[in-house]
């Protein structure tokens, strides 16, 4: 086939360092997680129309620092991702440098901590209990029940089951046995099951079976480089971010280092 030509166009400016984005379940807009200027803060937490792209503070600029509240009192400290649940209702963030997650009211833009301790560490358990370390992203399952987190300074994908309700979260590891290295994105499959792993130090895409936590690789050969290529024949350079394609046929990676 040939080139694909496509339309692009600004939807919002002035917004600061925009470090991820989510698109609401309704198509009516989306969440833009916002640095003023360096991970230090302060932080916002936009939602903007995709009509018109208007942009409005869901939880007000505020320092780095570790509040639950109302929009205008809740902080963050070094947030980089946030994800909308599938029912609309709250979105997810993966505030990094609180080592927590954290979940924040759709409508309202109160915040509430979801799991997770200012102090690092790697502990499965309840939402008290769970320990994360420098977590960098989150993904919802299709149908919302479950949460992938990639917990970038543990090497681990952990997993927040979510289908008992809120307070009886539960949080495992997905492969506790493979040796992820410094994974910074993970994507859900359309169709549920898989979750794909930016497994960024280690220079691969790889792919885990959530009910059997079967790992395989999907691309990449390790070498720290550039290359297109079928599976391992491809390389990459430090992956940071991927997505699957709607119908689940393909996963589409961005490389930080490779500029692409």
């Amino acid at each position: 086939g040939g080139e694909v030509e496509w339309d692009i166009s600004t939807l919002a400016t002035g917004l600061g360092l925009i470090q991820s984005v989510s698109l609401a379940p309704d198509n009516y807009q989306m969440a833009a997680l916002s640095w003023a200027s360096t991970i230090n803060g302060p932080y916002t937490l936009y939602t903007i129309t995709l009509e018109g792209g208007v942009a409005t503070p869901l939880v007000e600029e505020s320092p780095a620092g570790h509040v639950d509240g109302a929009r205008d009192v809740a902080r963050f400290n070094g947030p980089t991702d946030v994800a909308y649940h599938p029912n609309g209702g709250w979105l997810a963030v993966a505030d990094t440098a609180n080592n927590m997650l954290r979940r924040v009211d759709a409508r309202t833009g109160a915040v509430s901590t979801l799991a997770g301790s200012v102090e690092p560490g790697l502990a499965d358990g309840g939402a008290a209990g769970a320990r994360f370390r420098y977590p960098r992203a989150v993904s919802f399952s299709p149908e919302g029940g479950m949460l992938a987190v990639a917990d970038t300074d543990n090497n681990k994908v952990r997993l927040v089951d979510l289908r008992g309700g809120l307070p009886l979260l539960e949080v495992s590891t997905l492969a506790p046995s493979e040796a992820f290295s410094g994974p910074a994105c993970v994507g859900w499959a359309p169709g549920g099951g898989f979750v794909a792993v930016a497994d960024t130090r280690n220079h691969r895409v790889k792919r885990i079976d959530v009910e059997t936590g079967g790992v395989v690789t999907l691309a990449g050969d390790g070498n720290r480089a550039w290359r297109d290529g079928v599976g391992t024949q491809a390389q990459f350079r430090d992956p940071h971010a991927l997505a699957y394609s709607a119908d689940g046929s393909a996963v589409y990676i961005a490389e930080a280092r490779n500029k692409f």
